[in-house]
């Protein structure tokens, strides 16, 4: 499996971002539904100067331990994650940035119970969640990856193992309510089922559009048609029904600094593409990966 480490020194650039802060790895997990609170908008698009960053993938669940702590030691922290199987072995794909922020938390490996456990408590103190990523392991468990940011904002709503029905039917009630989307992972459970999760967020901003359960073709093509109206891609979410590859995607309509989209890609096809857009200056903001028959595949999204 290809890892690849970037170092790349602080330079000045518009992005799309998350805000996070320190915080230390864990285990923990979540259940269906949230309570409404006060959150902060997790990706939007904002000029600042940009921190060193660092992107690794096929990591066992030791080795992204052990980078979580050397990085975090460093000043860095976590600002995208995404868990996968391979050989029936989880790894991870994970990008940090060397930024100030508010106090943050991060889990992975946790079972629904422990997830929804986590949840609560740090809700509790403040916390708001805004990441989640789920996989099934090699035993056909679900487990969550997530990160949780100690900060005021509007009110927020977050659910997991949501159905399609389910997540199209909360997904209309809460866009009714002035909810916008703008975070989904979907993955497929041990029976082979697409099971969603997701966050909204109560606040106006930009025009934006969502969508769920495409075919990499019917992607590419709205992909396309959304671009030539000015949207940008926010959040990809790749996943597996039947066989064949599946996405869900937010995309915004805002300006900002050029940008690249990938999906599909092998892990060779992904470090190549990676090395290309980094020597042109690009960072990669977001990354997603999933298995279909076994092959890890990769969707990422990269900021000049």
């Amino acid at each position: 499996m290809l890892r690849k480490l970037i170092r790349v020194l602080p330079f000045p650039v518009m992005a799309l971002a998350l805000v996070f802060s320190l915080a230390f790895d864990f285990e923990g997990k979540a259940n269906a539904a949230s309570p409404t609170s006060s959150l902060v908008l997790s990706k939007q698009v904002f000029a600042e100067s940009h921190p060193a960053w660092q992107a690794l993938h096929g990591l066992t669940a030791e080795q992204y331990q052990r980078t979580f702590n050397e990085l975090v030691k460093k000043g860095y922290r976590l600002i995208d994650v995404s868990s996968y199987t391979i050989g029936g072995k989880d790894r991870y794909a994970a990008i940090w940035e060397k930024r100030n922020g508010p106090a943050w938390q991060a889990r992975h490996g946790l079972t629904a119970e422990q997830y929804q456990r986590t949840f609560n408590e740090l809700v509790k103190k403040g916390y708001r969640l805004i990441h989640i990523n789920v996989h099934t392991n090699g035993s056909g468990k679900d487990r969550y990856a997530a990160i949780w940011v100690k900060q005021k904002g509007p009110a927020w709503q977050a659910r997991h193992g949501l159905t399609a029905e389910q997540y199209q039917r909360t997904f209309n009630e809460l866009v009714k309510k002035g909810y916008r989307l703008i975070h989904i992972n979907v993955h497929t459970n041990g029976s082979g089922k697409d099971r969603y999760a997701a966050i909204w967020v109560k606040q106006k901003g930009p025009a934006w559009q969502a969508r769920h359960g495409l075919t990499a073709e019917q992607l590419q093509r709205t992909f396309n048609e959304l671009v030539k109206k000015g949207y940008r891609l926010i959040d990809v979410s790749s996943y597996t029904i039947g066989g064949k590859d599946r996405y869900a995607a937010i995309w915004v309509k805002q300006k900002g600094p050029a940008w690249q989209a990938r999906h599909g890609l092998t892990a060779e096809q992904y470090q190549r593409t990676f090395n290309e857009l980094v020597k042109k200056g690009y960072r990669l903001i977001h990354i997603n990966v999933h298995t279909n028959n076994g092959k890890d595949r990769y969707a990422a999204i990269w900021v000049k």
